[in-house]
């Protein structure tokens, strides 16, 4: 895997040589690969959920300083990064190289609030509306016999108001 990626780097060497455009396109997909990377290994399996909510993350110079920018499109995933504000910069530097003085995190306003570069095709949230839609109470559904089972077991419990509450509820699992 090393060598592809030591071929990859040097062909793609090759072409930002020459093309300035290439060189930016360069950097840009480095800083958002560099972005994923923090978020995967801060938010371990909630990662998909914020990086679904990223419109944009940039990187520049400003007065001497490298600020690093990301947007997001609630305030919620705002406050929620910007309470990782300082792992994140750390993690740039680690995971990406890149070293960032300083991070701000911004909600995204208009039509750039529409952009999620990061969203994995919508894997997510097709993948969620599609076992929403298939979803089958019926295989779900207690037989006549595992009601009674849950009956019994049920009625070993002392607490009357508790023992209400679940026949309650399991009554309307039965088929």
């Amino acid at each position: 895997m090393k060598q592809i990626k030591e071929v990859f780097n040097r062909q793609l060497s090759i072409l930002v040589n020459q093309s300035k455009s290439a060189a930016y396109f360069q950097y840009v997909a480095r800083v958002q690969c560099c972005y994923k990377d923090v978020i995967q290994h801060i938010f371990k399996q909630s990662s998909a959920l914020i990086l679904d909510h990223t419109n944009n993350v940039i990187v520049k110079k400003e007065h001497g300083a490298i600020i690093g920018t990301i947007f997001v499109d609630e305030s919620i995933y705002a406050a929620e990064l910007n309470a990782h504000r300082e792992i994140i910069a750390l993690l740039f530097s680690e995971l990406g190289n890149l070293t960032l003085d300083q991070v701000r995190i911004s909600v995204s306003r208009g039509t750039y609030k529409n952009k999620h570069p990061f969203t994995e095709t919508s894997q997510t949230t097709d993948t969620t509306k599609r076992s929403a839609d298939s979803y089958n109470r019926e295989k779900d559904m207690l037989t006549t016999e595992e009601y009674n089972t849950c009956l019994v077991q049920i009625s070993k419990i002392d607490d009357k108001r508790l023992q209400i509450a679940l026949k309650d509820a399991i009554l309307q699992w039965v088929r």
